[in-house]
């Protein structure tokens, strides 16, 4: 659909209610390391569109290990007197539209990242059209813009399109996912009917009468990293054994590295645990999550279990504990990050979602995009009446390609 369509009076008043602001200067810079870790991230505890992904340390990780093939497309915006008041975590890659290869401009971090925006602080709007305009100014850089995993309450997804519009772009949106949340209340008791479900406690008091469960939320370094292994292993047996599961994607290595260098990089600052669920000493059940300080919040990331011990719903069980962890510590929210598992809407008492925005000058690119997007969106719709047949095919077509890959690479080695 279209989005940000705007009138000539819109523009003009804007234009007008902005005229006696400060300007706005927008520079690249060749690399994130050319930019002091303390100012950026000072930058984003000070802006509501930032979240632990455009972190420094986290952008700095992605770079590392998902970073080849991108090339860095970092903006900064100072004001009049040389403050930095914007960042533009950007990259550009090769994509394809229509079979046609472009130049697309990106959010650094994506896919990896569940959440990505522009850092603009108390100024978001004079920055985001600073941004808009450079990029337009510099357009023999791109053929398409890309962003991916903007939530709907950000500032970025209801007036980047209209912005984007008023300096010629052809504009788009989409909805990517639904992205569940649980609002923490202080009043404890208030939050039961989705921390306390029944039959988890039942399953609880199954698995305390067959031994001992302990649950424990690690921090430290070395502790966390002895036990990525398993944690490993139990997920991707879990996706192995789930028919309806893609397979995991910690088959991938680089995904292995990139959650230990979380680990290593995040935890000794307590922006990325683990909570452990553990029967007889043995650890039978992990939820990995982020630290969200801008927000007061922790962001679920990757849950995993023993298929062994399925009977007793440790997943769920470690959940019920991870939820009385958040509260004592005095976090605010529970954020089961974009996606739209079943289990996810248990416990939700908020939904945002997350979207995309696409831009570009040219007809046929755009036209390329609306085709890309109505269609994934009937395949969406197409998930959600027929979800276990849809995950099934999907699985069956990751597999393939996954066979298919691999007797090509014997191929060449042969």
């Amino acid at each position: 659909m279209w989005m940000g369509v705007n009138t000539t009076d819109d523009v003009r008043a804007r234009r007008e209610a902005n005229a006696g602001r400060d300007a706005v200067h927008v520079t690249r810079v060749a690399q994130l390391s050319d930019v002091s870790p303390a100012v950026w991230d000072r930058l984003v505890s000070d802006s509501t569109t930032g979240t632990v992904f455009q972190l420094y340390a986290w952008q700095q990780i992605w770079w590392k290990h998902f970073g080849t093939g991108h090339e860095a497309l970092i903006l900064l915006a100072h004001d009049d007197v040389g403050e930095l008041v914007g960042i533009a975590p950007l990259a550009l890659r090769r994509t394809s539209i229509l079979g046609r290869r472009v130049n697309t401009v990106t959010f650094a971090g994506v896919p990896q990242g569940n959440y990505a925006d522009f850092v603009t602080g108390d100024r978001s709007e004079d920055v985001l059209r600073a941004f808009v305009r450079w990029l337009v100014a510099h357009h023999d850089l791109w053929s398409s813009i890309q962003l991916r995993n903007i939530v709907n309450t950000s500032l970025t997804f209801t007036a980047l399109p209209a912005l984007m519009t008023a300096e010629g772009l052809m504009v788009t949106s989409r909805l990517n996912a639904e992205a569940p949340m649980l609002e923490l209340s202080t009043d404890p008791g208030s939050d039961d009917r989705w921390t306390k479900k029944k039959d988890i406690r039942q399953k609880e008091r199954r698995l305390r009468a067959a031994g001992t469960v302990t649950v424990q939320r690690l921090w430290d370094v070395d502790e966390t990293v002895a036990l990525l292994p398993e944690f490993f292993r139990q997920h991707i047996a879990r996706h192995e054994a789930a028919s309806s599961m893609a397979p995991s994607q910690y088959l991938d290595e680089r995904y292995k590295r990139l959650l230990e260098a979380q680990v290593r990089s995040l935890s000794p600052v307590r922006l990325c645990g683990v909570d452990v669920l553990k029967f007889n000493g043995a650890p039978i059940a992990f939820q990995v999550f982020l630290v969200d300080p801008p927000s007061s919040s922790i962001i679920l990331k990757m849950p995993s279990y023993d298929p062994a011990y399925a009977r007793y719903s440790p997943g769920n069980v470690l959940l019920s504990h991870t939820f009385q962890l958040c509260r004592d510590a005095g976090f605010t929210r529970v954020d089961f990050s974009s996606g739209e598992a079943r289990y996810k809407y248990r416990f939700t008492n908020r939904v945002r979602s997350v979207n995309s925005i696409a831009a570009t000058t040219n007809y046929a690119l755009h036209f390329g995009l609306l085709i890309r997007w109505r269609t994934k969106d009937q395949l969406r719709r197409i998930r959600r009446r027929f979800p276990t047949q849809a995950d099934a095919l999907k699985r069956a077509r990751r597999r393939s390609l996954s066979v298919l890959r691999n007797m090509s690479s014997r191929g060449t080695e042969g």
